[in-house]
C-alpha cells in the first residue's frame, strides 16, 4: 500500500512540474517569406516580408539572403530598428552571395513589414520570418554558430542547447540552377520554410528550420541536400533561450503571538487555610461554651 502511495506521488509531482516548465517553452507563433528577382536591371535594395500576427513581447527571426552584382556583400540593418545581427556574411567563398541574420524583439502583437536592406541594388532577394513567443527577454539567444563551403550537401554545425529551447537551421545558398520552391508550415513547436529567387540561370535560397528541444545538450549537425549545379553555402545553428518562470509568490509572514495576560483572580483559599479556619472556628465556639457554662453555675 505504501509503495502505490508513493508510486503516485511521483507520478503526480512530475505532471505538475512539466506542466510548470511547459508554461515557458519557446514557441513559434507565426512566420513569412518573399522573393524578388530582376531580369534585366536590378532596381531594388530592400524587400519586405511579414512577421505574421502573434503576441506583445514576441521574439522576431529574421533572415534575408542576396545575389548582387558587381558583388558588394554587406547588409544595412533593417527595418524597423528592433534587430540585432546574429550572423551576417558571405555563401562559403562566393562575395555574390550574402547572408544575414537578425533577431529582436516587438512590441506590436499585430503582423507588420519588416524590410532588409543591402548596400546597392540586387539582382536576386530572398527573406524569411519566424515568430516566437516565451523567449527570454534578458538573454534571448544561447547561441549560434555557422559554417560555409561549395557543394550539393550543406552542414549546419552542432551547438549546445537547454531544455525548453527553440534550435533553428538556417541555409542560405547561391548556384547557377533553375529549381524554385516557396513554401512555409508553422505549427506550435516546428516549421519550415523555404524561399528561392532566380533569374538568367543563377538562384538564392534560403531555406530553413525550427524545432522544439525539450532536453539540454548538443543539437547535432544538421544536413541539406541540394540538386542541379554545386553551391556556395552558408549555414547556421540558433538556440533560441525560454524566458524564466515566474518567481512563486513568498509564504506569508508569521504573525507575532500575541502574549495576553491571564486574567485577574479573586484569591480562593486553599484546602489548608479552610482547615485553619475550621479550626479556629471551633475553638471560638468551644470558648463561647464554655463562658455560658461557666455563668451558669455562678
Amino acid at each position: 500500500m505504501q509503495r502505490n502511495l508513493l508510486f503516485i506521488s511521483i507520478i503526480l509531482l512530475t505532471i505538475f512540474l512539466n506542466t510548470a516548465i511547459s508554461k515557458s517553452d519557446v514557441l513559434i507563433e507565426n512566420g513569412g517569406i518573399n522573393n524578388f528577382f530582376a531580369a534585366a536591371i536590378p532596381g531594388v535594395m530592400s524587400l519586405n516580408v511579414i512577421s505574421g500576427a502573434g503576441q506583445a513581447n514576441d521574439y522576431i527571426l529574421l533572415t534575408c539572403g542576396s545575389f548582387k552584382n558587381p558583388p558588394v556583400g554587406s547588409f544595412n540593418p533593417p527595418d524597423p530598428a528592433i534587430f540585432t545581427q546574429l550572423d551576417a556574411d558571405s555563401c562559403g567563398s562566393s562575395n555574390i552571395c550574402i547572408e544575414g541574420i537578425w533577431g529582436g524583439f516587438t512590441n506590436n502583437a499585430a503582423s507588420e513589414n519588416l524590410t532588409c536592406n543591402t548596400t546597392g541594388a540586387s539582382l536576386i532577394f530572398t527573406a524569411a520570418t519566424l515568430r516566437y513567443s516565451n523567449v527570454d527577454t534578458m538573454n534571448p539567444v544561447i547561441g549560434i554558430m555557422c559554417s560555409e563551403g561549395n557543394g550539393l550537401l550543406a552542414t549546419a554545425p552542432s551547438i549546445m542547447t537547454e531544455a525548453g529551447s527553440q534550435v533553428i537551421r538556417i541555409f542560405t545558398s547561391f548556384a547557377f540552377t533553375e529549381v524554385i520552391t516557396n513554401n512555409i508550415t508553422v505549427a506550435a513547436q516546428m516549421a519550415d520554410f523555404s524561399s528561392e529567387a532566380s533569374v538568367d540561370g543563377g538562384q538564392v535560397s534560403s531555406i530553413g528550420s525550427s524545432n522544439f528541444f525539450n532536453m539540454a545538450g548538443a543539437t547535432g549537425t544538421a544536413d541539406q541536400a541540394y540538386v542541379g549545379s554545386a553551391r556556395d553555402w552558408r549555414a547556421c545553428t540558433i538556440a533560441l533561450r525560454m524566458e524564466p518562470a515566474p518567481p512563486t509568490d513568498p509564504p506569508p509572514p508569521t504573525p507575532t503571538p500575541t502574549i495576553i495576560p491571564p486574567p485577574d483572580v479573586t484569591g480562593v483559599p486553599t484546602l489548608g487555610q479552610w482547615g485553619h479556619l475550621s479550626v479556629a472556628l471551633l475553638a471560638v465556639l468551644v470558648g463561647v461554651l464554655f463562658l455560658r457554662r461557666h455563668r451558669a453555675k455562678t
